[in-house]
C-alpha cells in the first residue's frame, strides 16, 4: 500500500513539473510575440521621423532659389536705372557762337552794331530788329539727357557741350548764308525725350 502511494505521489509531482514547464514555455513566447510587436511600432516611429526631416530638408532647398531670384531681378531694376546727366544748353550756345565765327560767318548781333556805329541805320531801327535782324532760323533739337544726346543721323553720341556745339557749326559750314545767330529757346518732348531747343539763325 505504502509503495502504491509514493508511485502515485511521484506521479502527480511529474504531472506538475510537466504542466509548470509547458506554461514557462508558453510565457516566453508570448513575451517574445509581444516583443516583436514592440519592435515594430517603434521602427515604424523612427522612420515617420526621417521622412519628416527629410522633407524639412527638402523644403529648404526649395525655398533658396527664390531668394536668389529676387536679388537677380533687384540687380537688373538697378542696372536698367540710368542717371540723368545734365548740362548747360547756355554754353553751348557760347561754344558753338565761337565756332561759327571760326569759320568765317559773321555774327549777326555784330554786324547790327557795325551798322549803328557806322550810322547805316538808326537806333530804333538797331533797337527794332536787334539781334536777328528778322533772319530765318533752323530748329535744333537735342537730348537734355546727355547719356541719350546724339546727332540729327542718331548715330554719333554727344559727350559734352563742346561735341554739341562742334556739330552745330559743321551744320552752319555747310549752308550758303555768311550770317548767323544761335539762341537756346527752352524745351520740348520730342521722340518721347526731353529735348533742349536751340534756333540757328540764318541770312
Amino acid at each position: 500500500m505504502k509503495s502504491k502511494r509514493v508511485i502515485c505521489f511521484l506521479i502527480v509531482c511529474i504531472s506538475l513539473l510537466v504542466y509548470c514547464g509547458t506554461a514557462e514555455v508558453k510565457a516566453a513566447q508570448s513575451v517574445n510575440a509581444s516583443g516583436e510587436k514592440i519592435s515594430k511600432k517603434q521602427t515604424g516611429k523612427k522612420s515617420k521621423g526621417k521622412t519628416a526631416t527629410k522633407k524639412k530638408k527638402s523644403s529648404k532647398k526649395k525655398a533658396s532659389p527664390k531668394k536668389s531670384s529676387k536679388k537677380k531681378s533687384k540687380g537688373n531694376k538697378k542696372s536698367k536705372k540710368k542717371k540723368v546727366k545734365s548740362y548747360s544748353p547756355d554754353k553751348v550756345v557760347k561754344l558753338a557762337t565761337k565756332k561759327v565765327k571760326a569759320v568765317g560767318k559773321i555774327y549777326i548781333p555784330d554786324d547790327l552794331k557795325t551798322m549803328l556805329e557806322a550810322g547805316e541805320i538808326t537806333q530804333t531801327e538797331y533797337d527794332d530788329v536787334f539781334p536777328t535782324d528778322y533772319a530765318g532760323y533752323i530748329e535744333y533739337y537735342v537730348a537734355a539727357n546727355m547719356n541719350e544726346a546724339r546727332d540729327i543721323s542718331g548715330t554719333v553720341q554727344f559727350h559734352s557741350e563742346l561735341d554739341i556745339a562742334k556739330d552745330i557749326s559743321k551744320m552752319y559750314r555747310e549752308l550758303p548764308q555768311q550770317y548767323f545767330y544761335i539762341e537756346y529757346h527752352g524745351t520740348v518732348m520730342y521722340g518721347g525725350k526731353k529735348c533742349y531747343v536751340f534756333y540757328c539763325y540764318r541770312a
